[in-house]
């Protein structure tokens, strides 16, 4: 029997959550609050992440009616046993909630698949203005080089006189438009990865929890890079080419 000072309470809780349940839910009634507080014996605790997906604390429908709280079932979890057969339980499971319209069966795949989706759209999104991004480089390394090259007119024409190849004057313009791709290349892949390891531990409480630089994707983006400053300096190493010697030395 319940008495003012004393109540069991069945709960299964995340770590570092019981201070929190404690002051929205387990609390005295209002006939016991001058006499005394409830006692609570923690029935278990839950190591799964920091609940971000399945919630912080499981307590029994007697908890919350006790605290005037409407309880909802927004979720029912099924564990099932090695012994279990999967397409058995989820026979079962489809048939119990063939009734319930609003209700799907999902496993741990399936729960997973569309909180997945949703970061994949975010990510997408960053793509496509990277891909704006890379366009708005292309078109500043081009005027850069061209402006450059206009400024040097009478250097490019003192390297043709003494030597130089149009081949060679044209590589020379591709390779330094490739070195200043592959700078701010270098500086933004940088300053992404300082922000996401800042982004992964500011939000450890929420499920990010794990930093993981993508190799793979950022390779593809500095290889982008490198043919982006190749296509950017096409114009401009041909206009440098194409300079005629004797009027670019006379150039002021």
């Amino acid at each position: 029997m319940r008495t003012c000072n004393e109540d069991v309470v069945s709960s299964i809780l995340t770590p570092g959550s019981e201070h929190t349940l404690a002051r929205s839910i387990i609390r005295p009634a209002p006939s016991c609050a001058s006499s005394g507080s409830l006692k609570r014996w923690l029935a278990g605790t839950l190591h799964d992440g920091n609940g971000t997906w399945t919630g912080t604390a499981f307590v029994d429908h007697d908890v919350l009616d006790d605290a005037g709280i409407d309880p909802l079932d927004a979720k029912i979890y099924v564990r099932s046993t090695a012994s279990t057969n999967p397409t058995s339980a989820r026979t079962v499971l489809d048939g119990a909630a063939h009734t319930y319209p609003n209700v799907s069966v999902l496993n741990a795949s399936e729960f997973k698949a569309p909180k997945a989706s949703d970061i994949n759209t975010v990510l997408n999104l960053i793509y496509a203005l990277l891909g704006l991004a890379i366009v708005i480089a292309l078109i500043g390394i081009t005027n850069t080089l061209a402006l450059s090259i206009f400024e040097r007119t009478k250097e490019l024409g003192l390297l043709r006189a003494i030597g130089m190849s149009r081949a060679q004057l044209r590589a020379s313009v591709r390779w330094e438009s490739m070195i200043i791709a592959f700078f701010g290349t270098a500086l933004g892949i940088s300053i992404g990865l300082f922000f996401a390891w800042s982004l992964v531990n500011a939000r450890d409480d929420q499920g990010f929890d794990a930093y993981v630089v993508p190799a793979g994707p950022l390779t593809v983006v500095a290889a982008i890079a490198a043919i982006a400053g190749v296509v950017a300096a096409l114009l401009p190493a041909r206009r440098a080419a194409r300079l005629d010697i004797l009027g670019a030395i006379a150039t002021q």
